[in-house]
């Protein structure tokens, strides 16, 4: 079976399409054992294979109830209702057929006496799901041989999912006269199916809450150090690629020791937040606001002039100079700002590193000012 398995695996993983198949496989006791897969590939956002998620189901009774069925009617019987796997045939010119014991358990039925004609199939579809009933009268009136799959809506409320697989037969004329094929109760396999299908969406969203939690600064709520960088080489390949601009903005909150000195860290924290509702307040849905690290905030404006990175930095700081701290009396805070454009053919680490030190230009000259770096030269 192996050789079978993986061609169906790379042909599967070609068409991106859901594949099943039946094998043995090896029992610790030297035989071997019937199981059923159902799988299918799963991939990121490139379109690259991150693994299999799928359903095995043991089908050994299966296999075995299947080979009994040429001993003996009484072995089909048997055999059908223990894997739960019924027998059917329709005449497609009057549309009557018969049924084997285990199709009336399939749909909730008890047998008809031997000699009773078996349910029409204007009969039997009144307990198909009524949203599954068209496809299953194509199905029979095209003679259809194709596996099909459907939902039967029984009594009670109860629902149930059916696999059934048919074969037609054609009279010397080459006409079809006749559909005769298995109904299986695959619902159990449907639940496992769903409940595998629930517990991997929880396990994305688990994984999306984690990977949110881990990109975000836990005392202001911003864009932490690590996600800006990865942001900002991101943003610099994409201006590279379509030859936009990319501005880097770097703030700090002046005399801050001093402030954490004088009026205790809860005070500090609070300025921070503070910065960071400023900051997001003033700046543009397509603008990315970050605690840089410590009292030091970075900002990323795409597709932004010197003029308008200018004029944006000056609005920040003067905002911030209106800050008010409930339950604090303080005087004047104030930002001081580095600010660069990133060009085509520039360097990340020669960028940072001029708007860092034109933030040092800044606090040089006296604070509570903004300094830009336009080349990439020396402060």
């Amino acid at each position: 079976d192996y050789q079978q398995l993986i061609h169906q695996r790379q042909e599967a993983l070609r068409l991106k399409q859901p594949y099943e198949y039946d094998t043995r496989i090896l029992q610790k006791d030297g035989s071997y054992r019937w199981i059923h897969n159902r799988s299918q590939f799963f991939f990121d956002d490139q379109g690259q294979p991150l693994g299999i998620r799928g359903t095995m189901m043991d089908i050994h009774d299966r296999k075995q109830a299947e080979n009994r069925i040429l001993v003996s009617e009484e072995n089909l019987i048997r055999a059908q209702a223990l894997a739960h796997i019924g027998s059917w045939e329709l005449d497609l010119k009057t549309f009557q057929g018969d049924w084997s014991d285990e199709m009336y358990r399939i749909y909730g039925l008890e047998p008809r006496a031997e000699g009773s004609p078996a349910p029409s199939f204007e009969e039997s579809l009144q307990y198909v799901h009524p949203e599954d009933r068209e496809k299953v009268r194509t199905h029979a009136r095209m003679g259809q041989e194709e596996e099909l799959e459907f939902r039967l809506a029984l009594a009670g409320g109860e629902q149930r999912h059916v696999r059934v697989l048919s074969e037609l037969y054609h009279d010397e004329n080459k006409r079809p006269y006749l559909l005769r094929g298995t109904m299986m109760d695959v619902t159990a396999e449907k639940k496992a199916q769903l409940q595998i299908q629930e517990q991997m969406e929880q396990i994305q969203e688990a994984n999306e809450r984690l990977a949110a939690l881990a990109s975000i600064d836990g005392l202001t709520g911003l864009k932490n150090h690590r996600t800006f960088q990865e942001k900002l080489s991101k943003e610099f390949a994409r201006s590279r690629r379509y030859g936009n601009s990319l501005a880097l903005l770097l703030l700090d909150v002046d005399y801050f020791k001093q402030f954490n000195d004088t009026f205790g860290h809860p005070a500090g924290d609070a300025v921070l937040k503070a910065v960071a509702a400023k900051l997001q307040g003033q700046c543009r849905v397509t603008d990315l606001v970050a605690r840089y690290g410590g009292e030091e905030f970075g900002l990323l404006l795409p597709d932004c002039s010197p003029e308008r990175l200018t004029s944006c930095c000056e609005r920040l700081r003067i905002a911030f100079t209106d800050v008010e701290l409930i339950g604090l009396k303080v005087g004047n805070l104030s930002l001081s700002a580095g600010m660069t454009l990133l060009e085509l053919g520039d360097d990340l680490d020669d960028a940072l590193q001029r708007a860092d030190q034109a933030l040092y230009r800044a606090k040089r000259d006296g604070r509570n000012r903004c300094a830009a770096a336009w080349e990439n030269v020396d402060a």
